[in-house]
């Protein structure tokens, strides 16, 4: 994929102290730094969950830093396969939650005035206390991403640890896909795979049934 990924974890602490004693409420907000060429499509992904409790959209994950007809579609499949959002001068609709284990496609349009955009994706980081993240990886087509800001040995992760055999996983190159399957001799060059920060991917789970993957923190907890 032609792409500059800049990715980081930052941290903002808010702290609200009241009368009665050091009560203190925080949140850790996460930010993930990627550049997109106008007129491109990219298979993305962000690690975050809602800062606030309510539903997290894509004004809140991308705001105003793509241009007006940039597209975001998501695959749930079903009846209705793809939600898809697009920003407009009225701002960005309003179809699609995201959360952290989401991949979703990303199209800016040709029009756009700058050739390359900074995007900042933000919103609240997984913490330590809150255990690993659980994700339900169904039977078929999965369009998803690791849920974390961090790159990542696909081997490494839960869910390649709850592989069957003949699950794939297919990767955006920018123009195609690169795929990857599980054979009875293992996941032969996909042992090699690295899961990047911000990128989506397609995982095709080949057993009928369901499973739930728990990925746990990568990273050390910041004491």
């Amino acid at each position: 994929m032609k792409r500059s990924v800049l990715a980081a974890v930052g941290c903002l602490v808010a702290a609200a102290a009241f009368a009665q004693g050091p009560v203190y409420s925080v949140n850790v907000v996460g930010f993930n730094k990627m550049q997109f060429e106008k007129g491109k499509l990219y298979l993305v992904s962000t690690a975050f969950e809602s800062i606030d409790g309510n539903p997290l959209r894509a004004a809140d994950v991308i705001g105003t830093q793509l241009p007006i007809n940039t597209t975001l579609s998501y695959y749930q499949g079903g009846v209705v396969p793809y939600l898809t959002d697009a920003r407009t001068f009225a701002g960005w609709s309003t179809n699609i939650v995201f959360d952290g284990w989401m991949g979703f496609w990303l199209r800016l349009p040709n029009s756009g005035t700058q050739l390359v955009y900074d995007v900042v994706f933000k919103g609240q980081a997984p913490m330590a206390e809150d255990g690993p993240i659980s994700n339900v990886v169904v039977s078929g087509l999965n369009m998803i991403g690791y849920p974390y800001t961090a790159d990542v040995r696909f081997r490494d992760t839960a869910l390649y640890t709850n592989s069957a055999v003949n699950d794939t996983i297919s990767v955006w190159t920018g123009s195609n896909y690169t795929p990857y399957a599980k054979t009875f001799a293992g996941w032969g060059n996909g042992t090699n795979l690295v899961l990047t920060q911000g990128m989506g991917f397609w995982y095709r789970r080949n057993p009928a049934s369901p499973i739930l993957v728990k990925e746990g923190r990568p990273y050390p907890k910041n004491n």
